[in-house]
């Protein structure tokens, strides 16, 4: 779980506890009237937290069907690289994506985008740490047939260092 789905998850949690403490303070309205208009509020903050859960319980469930990633710590636990395939069907371009950040509350930094997908016989594109500060990416090149022969559908598009990480990209 990411520091981004701790914070969302955190929202509920937070809107629950204004609710349980509002409450106890209607509790001390001596009108019976007052007491009854003051539980409104808490109740109504305890419903948006239920709904909140719900969506947020439903969006991740979307989620992971469009997205499947993998994870590659570094040798020495410093840095980690995700690789992900995003497939949204006829939404969009599947796509084969590299993210790198250093451990923990870091955020990701996008490395590689291209074409491509995660097929039954593996992988489209493959991620390996070469040592603690050198992350390999192996891609398949794209051709493309023109009348002057075969070239390469794009050109290479890969940063060269990310959070403190030296990229070599290769293709095969």
């Amino acid at each position: 779980m990411e520091l981004e789905d701790v914070l969302f998850w955190c929202i509920p949690i937070v809107v629950a506890a204004i609710g349980i403490l509002g409450w106890r303070i209607s509790k001390r309205a001596q009108r019976k009237w007052l007491r009854y208009s003051t539980r409104a509020v808490p109740v109504f903050l305890w419903s948006v937290s239920l709904l909140l859960v719900l969506f947020g319980f439903v969006l991740n469930r979307l989620d992971e069907g469009w997205k499947s990633s993998e994870n590659y710590p570094s040798p020495d636990g410093h840095h980690v690289a995700r690789l992900s395939f995003i497939t949204p069907g006829a939404l969009g371009e599947d796509m084969v994506m590299v993210h790198v950040r250093k451990n923990w509350f870091h955020a990701w930094e996008k490395v590689y985008e291209e074409p491509g997908t995660k097929d039954a016989s593996g992988q489209d594109a493959e991620v390996r740490w070469l040592d603690n500060q050198h992350l390999l990416i192996r891609y398949p090149k794209i051709m493309i047939s023109t009348p002057d022969g075969r070239h390469r559908l794009k050109e290479e598009r890969c940063e060269q260092n990310a959070a403190g990480v030296l990229i070599v990209c290769e293709g095969y």
